[in-house]
């Protein structure tokens, strides 16, 4: 099933500074590019001609498949957050206009009076996305002799010996407390 980008023509925005407008959307990302989206994307923004450059501003929910980086099963995590961006309208130079889109124009979420809203959301996810991602907080990993899943069941592998310098820092924190 292909997945239609959605496009917003802001043409009416671009031509009328100060003018603005809400918008809301629940859209799918292609399954084919990251991140891999469970669900809907539901996105809110508000965007507003300053004169300038066209202030996007809003917040989205995604919920996200990714590999737990300590035991490397697939999870699935709830991504939300605001999103802030400003684009360039077409004409202006502003020299303390900091500009954030400098992406290449095939991927850029703004060109032509049309913000591609399914690209924006894809970059901010991407940007949203923690670091390390975990299935659950206290993640018992793979067992680094035999790679069995902790979390399933203990192999009874013998675990390795720390290593002295952590030992003597274990030290250290268990004196602090006396």
């Amino acid at each position: 099933m292909h997945h239609e980008p959605v496009l917003l023509d802001l043409n009416a925005i671009v031509q009328q500074p100060g003018a603005k407008g809400s918008f809301n959307y629940s859209l799918r990302l292609p399954p084919e590019e990251e991140p891999t989206c469970e669900g809907p994307v539901e996105i809110a923004l508000q965007i507003q001609n300053t004169g300038h450059a066209l202030l996007v501003r809003g917040n989205l929910r995604a919920y996200v498949r990714a590999s737990c980086a300590r035991c490397l099963e697939e999870t699935v995590i709830e991504v939300n957050g605001e999103i802030e961006e400003q684009f360039s309208l077409p004409g202006q130079k502003d020299e303390n206009l900091e500009l954030i889109d400098q992406v290449e124009p095939r991927e850029a979420a703004f060109a032509d009076q049309i913000l591609n809203v399914s690209e924006l959301a894809r970059q901010r996810i991407l940007l949203l996305l923690p670091l390390r991602v975990l299935c659950k907080p206290d993640c018992k990993g793979l067992c680094p002799s035999c790679g069995q899943n902790l979390n399933t069941k203990n192999c009874g592998c013998p675990m390795p010996a720390a290593h002295p310098v952590w030992e003597a820092l274990r030290g250290l924190k268990d004196d602090r407390k006396e």
